[in-house]
């Protein structure tokens, strides 16, 4: 079975347990480089645990199945010059910690801040595309600011 959730579509997203989406307003301009990586981490998840997806999201998909779980992120910086979407991408990686209700997910780092045209000074941000595996009877909650969720279980 699979959903595909727009920004729009908040009545879906309630009829799926755990997961959860809000609206997001970036405006980027000028902005002519990009750099994407994409990280990996294992997951030690157990039936009743629950996975928390945090960060600025582009999407998120969830896949629940009896394979190994894992979380991917793809991480991407855009910034003026293809050299500063590299610099400040290396700053940012996928970091898993264990809470008391589970593991959370998340992208860390701090690449420092850019001057945009009004002059002032504005952080970097990773945006950041997760794809869950996960086994069945394990509560995902994810926030998407921009893009679908996505759900399929076997």
């Amino acid at each position: 079975m699979r959903w595909s959730l727009g920004l729009f579509a908040l009545i879906a997203l309630l009829q799926v347990p755990g997961c959860t989406h809000g609206p997001k307003t970036t405006l980027i301009t000028n902005m002519k480089g990009k750099a994407t990586r994409t990280d990996t981490a294992d997951l030690a998840l157990s039936p009743g645990d629950t996975l928390v997806l945090s960060g600025d999201f582009e999407g998120v998909k969830v896949r629940s199945t009896s394979r190994t779980p894992r979380v991917t992120a793809e991480i991407s910086v855009v910034a003026y010059t293809q050299e500063e979407a590299e610099r400040a991408l290396s700053a940012f990686r996928l970091a898993t910690d264990r809470t008391s209700r589970g593991v959370e997910a998340m992208v860390v780092g701090d690449a420092g801040t850019y001057e945009i045209e009004s002059g002032k000074r504005v952080p970097y941000r990773a945006f950041t595309t997760f794809t869950a595996i996960v086994p069945g009877h394990v509560k995902v909650i994810a926030r998407s600011e921009s893009g679908e969720i996505e759900v399929e279980g076997d």
